[in-house]
């Protein structure tokens, strides 16, 4: 089910687990930074925003197995073709791991 979310949905539930005050606007999330400035919150297509997710999730990337995993209380573990499967599956594993 999770892989069917559009990524519109996917980047505003990671702006719910960060709880980021959030507001859609064509299609597109903004979030509020404060004293009046929003800005498009997209980790699929800002690397920078990844990145961050990334480590501070401490999500684990094997290129050599096609393999992402993190762990919390669990392990969770997606496989990846490419790299935008990649950014996606890391979003997917945040989200799962928060489902609870």
């Amino acid at each position: 089910i999770m892989n069917k979310l559009t990524d519109l949905q996917l980047c505003k539930r990671i702006a719910e687990i960060e709880e980021f005050n959030q507001v859609e606007v064509n299609g597109r999330v903004l979030v509020s930074l404060g004293f009046n400035c929003d800005r498009v919150y997209n980790p699929l297509t800002n690397d920078a925003l990844l990145n961050q997710l990334i480590f501070k999730y401490e999500i684990s990337i094997s290129f050599n197995f096609c393999l992402i995993s993190m762990i919390t209380d669990k392990q969770y573990e997606m496989n990846f073709t490419d790299i935008p499967s990649l950014k996606r599956n890391c979003l997917l594993l945040i989200i799962e791991a928060h489902k609870e």
